[in-house]
């Protein structure tokens, strides 16, 4: 299985040295396609409906916060997926944001940066099994219908004669 390193990964918060420093540990680790941006509206005009983005983000962020942007992007761009890294402990919060969608939620620590980097290649190796599996059922239908085309010829030139 191939995780896609050149997977689009936004970094939305509006700390701008948080920012940059989590776009640079995973430029680091191999992602090459990782866009830093300070707001939710600013996503919410970078990503479209064809987007199959990763999105990191604060929960807390000037303007609309991180649970509004995740309703809206998801609305505007159902593929795209979340995982929030928030100085936000609660709970209730985390689970607010599972439940409307996010695939995880990571609270900034000192293993901020590697927690990040684990959650978006697990995720990556979750699309990949995906693509797998639906290439598998693509594979088993051609080996049926050629199955089935063998029978009928052996079928046809057997009560032919």
């Amino acid at each position: 299985m191939k995780i896609n390193k050149n997977q689009l990964i936004y970094v939305v918060d509006d700390d701008a040295a948080l920012n940059a420093m989590i776009c640079k540990h995973l430029q680091s680790k191999g992602f090459k396609s990782t866009k830093g941006l300070m707001s939710g509206e600013e996503l919410l005009e970078a990503i479209d409906s064809s987007d199959e983005a990763i999105v990191v983000q604060d929960f807390n962020l000037a303007g609309m916060n991180g649970l509004e942007t995740l309703k809206k992007a998801k609305m505007k761009s159902p593929k795209t997926e979340f995982v929030f890294l928030s100085g936000q402990s609660s709970i209730e919060i985390a689970v607010e944001a599972i439940k409307n969608g996010a695939f995880d939620y990571i609270i900034k620590d000192n293993f901020a940066k590697d927690n990040v980097t684990t959650k978006i290649n697990n995720l990556l190796k979750i699309k990949a099994l995906s693509f797998d599996r639906k290439a598998y059922r693509g594979l088993m239908v051609i080996f049926i219908v050629l199955l089935i085309v063998s029978w009928l010829t052996v079928f046809i030139l057997f009560y032919n004669k």
